[in-house]
């Protein structure tokens, strides 16, 4: 069998996961996200979820991701809006900053600091901001896709 045969069955592979435009094939994703506060689970309303490709460090490797919404709930996106995520296993970052800090301080020249700056903390521990640490994986099924709630605290 010649060289080119043999690749022909490798290249139908490869593009069976490629969807419209040459972009990968997505699945719906849905979650939820419930953060430990005092005993309960409240949605980690406004936190970002990022689903990294196990095993792929490109850094143009798709990560989709998602936002959380007021009751807990995210759709991931890869390419628009709430279109889903490569089939595949993932290991999960979340990140929640923490909100806004209002300008108290008086202004640079009257004895203050100036503009006050987002210091750019996060509400949730470190541990969940990097994928490798969060202990958060997940796997997304060549069909729609409804996880298992994320508890962080």
């Amino acid at each position: 069998m010649s060289r080119a045969l043999m690749l022909v069955p490798a290249l139908a592979l490869a593009l069976s996961n490629l969807g419209c435009g040459g972009q990968a094939a997505v699945y719906p994703v849905h979650g939820k996200v419930l953060y430990k506060s005092g005993g309960q689970a409240v949605p980690a309303a406004g936190a970002l979820v990022v689903f990294h490709p196990e095993g792929n460090s490109d850094p143009a490797a798709i990560r989709p991701s998602g936002l959380v919404d007021g009751d807990g709930n995210f759709s991931l996106t890869s390419f628009r809006a709430g279109d889903g995520a490569p089939s595949g296993k993932y290991q999960v970052a979340i990140t929640w900053p923490d909100a806004p800090k209002k300008k108290t301080g008086a202004p640079k020249g009257m004895g203050g600091g100036g503009e006050d700056k987002d210091q750019g903390g996060s509400r949730l521990k470190a541990h969940f901001a990097n994928p490798t640490t969060s202990k958060i994986t997940a796997e997304v099924k060549a069909e729609r896709n409804e996880l298992p709630v994320f508890h962080v605290e």
